[in-house]
């Protein structure tokens, strides 16, 4: 047990892996779609480069169930202490960057302002799905999706851990279910845009929580250790998941409809989490994690 307990506080390399691409991957779309850059044979992976934020979401659940597996997320102190250093790591950037934007570069008037602040100072802002376009919501929109999901952290771990491994594995079903079909519903009747709804976003949170679950159940299945680890495999993965998106783009499937792209996405992103969890060498980290924040 004492082995296993250090272990956790290693860094798993493979995981910085996926958060790096994913992290390339958004900062090529903007600079896309706001300076017209162009990356030659990936522009059409590229325009579609929304899609990673479910990586990110689902990354940022597996990297909070794996950091704090041995926490008794049950004893107050360790929430309390879970929720300080999540708001530490993201309130303070938060409100610089906000105040920032509605000194320089937002467009609301001075009382406007003052009548979103009570929205904006607890990240309420994308449970208002049409707020999109207000102030900075446009780019923070997923800090507020993000504390979110931590508020409900404590509660998921808690939940997930009592279950047993086909419990778990009939409710990663059923959350995939939702992601896969609720796109096809916008889709088909035109209805608003979920990218920011934060409903969706904790679902696949929760996903990456469940998958970090059964992490320790695929381990101990050599055959299927042996696959989902395999370096070759997670290459041809992530090369799958560029001429997919792109061929699907090309052919003008649902291009701008990014959630649409988890028929996509969201399977290869699972089965990558997996793998990259699994692969590797682990380095000390220090203090720090593998999360978003």
């Amino acid at each position: 047990m004492e082995k296993d307990i250090v272990s956790t506080k290693m860094r798993v390399i493979g995981l910085d892996v996926f958060r790096i691409f994913l992290t390339m991957l958004v900062f090529a779309f903007h600079s896309n779609i706001h300076f017209q850059c162009h990356y030659g044979l990936l522009d059409n992976f590229v325009s579609m480069g929304a899609i990673a934020m479910t990586g990110f979401f689902m990354l940022s659940g597996f990297s909070m169930f794996y950091v704090h597996k041995y926490d008794d997320m049950q004893a107050i102190v360790n929430v309390k202490k879970f929720y300080r250093k999540r708001l530490i790591g993201i309130i303070p950037s938060y409100y610089v960057i906000g105040l920032f934007y509605c000194i320089f570069c937002g467009s609301e008037s001075v009382l406007q302002n003052l009548q979103l602040i009570p929205m904006e100072a607890l990240g309420l802002q994308s449970a208002y799905l049409s707020s999109f376009a207000l102030t900075h919501n446009g780019g923070t929109w997923f800090i507020s999706c993000l504390l979110m999901c931590y508020l409900l952290f404590p509660f998921m771990k808690g939940c997930i851990e009592q279950l047993g491994a086909k419990s778990r594995f009939l409710l990663l079903g059923l959350l995939s279910g939702i992601i896969l079909y609720s796109p096809i519903v916008v889709w088909r009747f035109q209805l608003g845009s979920i990218y920011s709804n934060p409903f969706f976003r904790i679902i696949e949170f929760l996903i990456g929580v469940i998958l970090a679950a059964h992490r320790k159940d695929i381990s101990q299945i050599g055959w299927l250790k042996k696959i989902l680890y395999n370096r070759v495999l997670i290459g041809g993965e992530t090369l799958v998941l560029i001429l997919s998106v792109s061929l699907a783009y090309d052919l003008d499937i649902g291009r701008g409809n990014y959630m649409l792209y988890s028929w996509i996405c969201f399977p290869l992103f699972s089965v990558m989490l997996i793998g990259l969890s699994g692969g590797g060498k682990e380095t000390e980290p220090g203090k720090q994690d593998f999360s978003i924040f």
